[in-house]
């Protein structure tokens, strides 16, 4: 797992899943990571609209409630880096 900070070099994350919560949107902390996608991962992606009133380019209809530490070992269990 690799901390993101102002030093961190941006080959370090190329091609990589970043986690962040919502309030990095329009953040000059995410500008900094362009090129990128959005996903948006909320149980309210089940109801219809909801990715493009997120401005979102995929959602994922996923507990906002998920164990986090449950959800990291479903991420390390992917091999992912």
């Amino acid at each position: 797992m690799l901390r993101i900070t102002a030093d961190t070099k941006k080959e370090s994350f190329r091609k990589a899943l970043i986690l962040a919560t919502s309030s990095v949107l329009n953040t000059s902390w995410l500008r900094k990571l362009a090129p990128f996608s959005i996903g948006y991962a909320s149980g309210w992606m089940q109801i219809r609209g909801n990715k493009r009133r997120r401005a979102a380019d995929v959602g994922f209809a996923l507990s906002d409630h998920a164990d986090w530490n449950g959800l990291n070992t479903a991420i390390e269990a992917t091999g992912a880096t």
